[in-house]
Order: C-alpha cells, then structure tokens, then sequence
C-alpha cells in the first residue's frame, strides 16, 4: 500500500494550517487583552491604597519618587542668578 498525495489531502492541510494561524491570531489578541485587563487591575489597586492612605490622614507626596540630583533653580539652568 503506498501513501500518494492527492489534491484533497493538499486543500485539507492548507485549510488546517490556516484554521492554525487563525487560533494563534486569537490567542494573542486574547493575552493582549489580558495584559490590558491587568494592568487596570493593577492601577485600581494603586487607587484603592491611595484611598486608604488619605482616610487614614496620611498624604503622600506628590511624583513619588524623588529625583537623585539635587534640584537647581530654573534662573541657575539659564545663568541669571550667578550672583
């Protein structure tokens, strides 16, 4: 018994190969929105914990982070305060 190529056999894995490529559109597009749905998560956590922190009477800074240089005037950056 010998295996042969027919036409059918051709259009069956050609029609599987992009019923494949159409699962892993979708799967991405599916992690993409996942990734969105967490990162909403994420920020409404932010959000909640702010909250807390401003019903407890504590206020946190503004811009979180502080820079790591020492801040200059903006008359220091142009020249005019030399003095």
């Amino acid at each position: 018994m010998t295996d042969t190529v027919t036409s059918s056999t051709i259009d069956h894995t050609a029609k599987l190969k992009a019923e494949l490529a159409r699962l892993d559109r979708e799967i991405r597009e599916r992690q993409h929105e996942i990734e969105c749905l967490q990162d909403e998560l994420d920020d409404l956590e932010s959000e909640r914990n702010l909250f807390v922190l401003l019903q407890l009477g504590v206020r946190p800074e503004a811009g979180g982070k502080e820079p790591d240089e020492a801040r200059v005037s903006r008359t220091d950056k142009l020249g005019e305060d030399d003095g």
